[in-house]
């Protein structure tokens, strides 16, 4: 297990489909002697909660609050935190108004107990965005925010140079994702870090890794377009694709990833690819 300096703290909030043990959704905070910044607010109001009180019992101002992306669960405790402190790549406002609307209301009808506990929720948005890099400093450190888009238009990353640590959000996860995004722009956000100078990486779900996992990603996201190149030319029917297992398109992952990724996010990410390459 990867170990973390006292300074950054991993904090694994819980999600619908994903245990907390196995990796559930992952916020984070970093304290450099009494100022902070916090990376993303997690799905669940108790988790956020607790990840704002674990500061505010120790009088750690926060500085800024990050919003990976637009996804629902990396933001929905933004409510407890303040509004003027919320970060985000600038189109990450106008998805979580949009696309992330929709994805609560569907969740409202389709995830038991989730109407109840989202009917006094209200979404709060960043007021502060920026296009290409954000530099912020924490006290007499500092953190850089870059957009890295692919899993989503606006992901972002948050980076601690001096302690050569990367906040991935869903940039790096156990298993790529892509259904809200572009697999050409996720393989350049990748190779970019990879030529960065990263030791350990904070996924947005999935353990702490290395940046020997961005290659595993890569390989990944290259082997499934071939692969459905090949299924095109030979006019192989996309319900056949569909059913090629994640070992198929790269067998050095691991064969313990969560259920969800092999029955939703694989299939997910093969469908796209599927249509986008048979439409090219």
């Amino acid at each position: 297990m990867e170990t973390l300096p006292e300074s950054v703290t991993r904090f694994v909030g819980s999600h619908p489909s994903i245990s907390v043990d196995d990796g559930g959704v992952v916020a984070g905070t970093i304290v450099f002697n009494d100022e902070s910044a916090v990376i993303d607010t997690l799905l669940y109001f108790e988790d956020a909660k607790q990840l704002l009180n674990s500061l505010k019992n120790k009088d750690i101002t926060i500085k800024a609050v990050i919003n990976t992306h637009w996804h629902a669960d990396h933001n929905m405790g933004n409510q407890f935190f303040d509004q003027s402190k919320l970060i985000s790549h600038d189109n990450c406002p106008s998805l979580m108004k949009t696309s992330g609307e929709k994805m609560i209301e569907s969740a409202k009808k389709n995830i038991p107990g989730e109407a109840e506990r989202l009917k006094d929720y209200k979404q709060v948005f960043p007021t502060k965005t920026f296009s290409d890099s954000l530099n912020l400093p924490i006290h007499d450190s500092n953190l850089v925010l870059y957009h890295m888009p692919g899993h989503t238009p606006d992901s972002i990353v948050a980076y601690l140079p001096e302690l050569k640590i990367l906040f991935a959000g869903d940039t790096v996860m156990d298993l790529p994702y892509i259904w809200h995004g572009d697999r050409n722009f996720l393989l350049d956000s990748l190779k970019k870090l990879h030529r960065m100078d990263i030791d350990l990486i904070i996924q947005g779900h999935g353990p702490i890794c290395t940046k020997d996992k961005l290659l595993l990603d890569i390989h990944y996201l290259e082997n499934i377009k071939k692969l459905a190149q090949e299924y095109i030319n030979e006019e192989k029917p996309k319900e056949d694709f569909l059913k090629v297992p994640i070992s198929e398109c790269f067998n050095e992952y691991e064969s313990s990833l969560p259920k969800p990724y092999e029955k939703g996010i694989h299939p997910s990410n093969l469908s796209k690819v599927f249509t986008e390459t048979f439409s090219e």
